[in-house]
């Protein structure tokens, strides 16, 4: 989990707009403790296709079960 921090870390740095997402069977068991540690913007659990699409496509977080997310003020 720490290289994974890192990494979150490195990429909001250089691309401060961009959403990261991140699954996983850690992230899957563990979904508010994976946003807390790395950074993320959501935590896809489970088979996470559909949560990808829906989350890239704009759909609105209340339409989407197959995800957490964290609020950093962000829309």
């Amino acid at each position: 989990m720490p290289q994974v921090a890192k990494l979150c870390q490195l990429l909001k740095r250089s691309i401060p707009s961009a959403k990261i997402i991140i699954g996983g069977s850690h992230a899957t068991a563990r979904p508010e403790d994976t946003l807390e540690r790395t950074g993320a913007d959501y935590v896809v659990k489970g088979d996470g296709r559909s949560a990808i699409i829906s989350i890239m496509s704009g759909v609105p977080k209340e339409g989407i079960i197959e995800y957490s997310f964290i609020n950093r003020n962000q829309s």
